[in-house]
């Protein structure tokens, strides 16, 4: 499965519905912002997309020049649309959903003149919720089932060490207001020694890797025969699974009446309508442009190319088992908005009167878990 996605006319190849990946947090709101069905299945939902507050007032001293030297959070909101692929056991409905995904990460910026140089740790990443039902799309069926796959808590312990190569950007100018650009994206990737649509991925065309071989790729090993380069697979979680394994859950309406719990180790038993497990490398790399309104606030868009293959799976629909084959096809495709799509990035080491989180990027797990819990003010 290959998902790519950079502007309104490049299209995924598919993603398994909602993905959420974070460092980690108790925050509960959080959790109800992001995790949707995921809470209802009894998952806690680590990153929280936004939590229930809004963005707070920023103090900064005035300053006559521009200085972004120091720490910085940046929150990153994608604008997408999802379309819907033919064939698979779930096709999305009702087709074209829009939806948004998030992406938390601190920043240590180095300003000489005009130019920056940024070295970058990702906290939290989400991707949307997607709702799907098996046969003809009805949006007011009992049927209709919301995904959304989660990360297991190894993952989450592991997203803030995965290095992250620095990048350069420039200042217009100095004043305040200036435009802020950067030449070099922001990559965290995940699963796999290699970069991009590079990275191993399962081959459904290949004998015995079909949507009728169910039994393949379960079991989290790299199945040599159905992935295209087992050799540069990672296990990026240390789990001793190929890959990263994120537990997936999805209901219908009468599941989150009936609070039914989600069980992704044991999907054979009773259950959600779907679960299981699912395994991926991933890559993503947003390129921003804004404006430095201070020397502690930055805002403006972004665009990104997200992709993640699908390397093994571990499903089950309804009671019955789904190949990975039948999983990709169940996929639906994106579409971002290099013009909707926002960041906001705030200055948290204290300096010019900004907040200061007291945190150190050079320890990523304490200083994104310290971060997670300042995720509502970056709103």
């Amino acid at each position: 499965m290959r998902l790519a996605f950079r502007s309104l006319v490049a299209l995924c190849a598919g993603c398994m519905l909602p993905v959420m990946v974070s460092c980690g947090s108790d925050d509960s709101d959080g959790a109800a912002g992001a995790a949707g069905a995921a809470g209802a299945a009894g998952k806690s939902g680590a990153a929280g997309a936004a939590g229930s507050a809004g963005a707070t007032g920023l103090a900064c001293e005035s300053t006559a020049e521009l200085d972004l030297t120091g720490t910085w959070a940046v929150f990153l909101q994608f604008a997408i649309g999802l379309q819907k692929q033919e064939g698979g056991a779930i096709a999305m409905c009702p087709d074209g959903q829009i939806s948004n995904s998030t992406m938390l990460m601190l920043v240590d910026i180095k300003q000489d003149g005009t130019a920056l140089t940024a070295q970058p740790v990702s906290c939290a990443l989400t991707l949307p919720e997607a709702s799907g039902m098996v046969g003809d799309c009805d949006p007011t069926s009992e049927s209709l089932v919301t995904v959304s796959i989660l990360p297991r808590q190894q993952s989450l312990a592991a997203m803030p060490a995965v290095p992250m190569p620095s990048a350069q950007g420039s200042l217009a100018a100095l004043t305040p207001g200036a435009s802020l650009s950067m030449t070099d994206r922001f990559v965290f990737r995940t699963g796999s020694t290699k970069e991009g649509n590079a990275m191993p991925a399962w081959v459904k065309d290949n004998a015995g890797c079909g949507a009728s071989d169910i039994q393949v790729g379960r079991n989290g090993e790299c199945v040599e025969a159905c992935v295209d380069d087992c050799s540069a697979t990672v296990d990026g979680d240390g789990d001793g699974k190929v890959g990263v394994t994120f537990d997936v859950c999805g209901l219908t309406p009468d599941d989150v009446v009936s609070k039914v719990k989600c069980n992704p180790d044991d999907p054979a038993s009773a259950g959600t309508t779907i679960q299981g497990r699912v395994f991926l490398d991933y890559q993503t790399d947003p390129l921003i442009a804004g404006k430095a309104k201070s020397s502690c606030e930055v805002t403006g868009t972004f665009d990104a190319t997200t992709i993640y293959h699908v390397v093994g799976a571990d499903l089950y629909l309804s009671n019955t088992q789904i190949s990975v084959a039948s999983a990709l096809l169940s996929l639906p495709t994106y579409a971002i908005s290099p013009t909707d799509s926002k960041f906001r990035m705030i200055r948290v080491d204290g300096k010019h009167g900004a907040p200061d989180w007291a945190i150190d990027v050079g320890q990523p797990g304490a200083a994104c878990s310290v971060a997670l819990q300042h995720q509502n003010e970056l709103q």
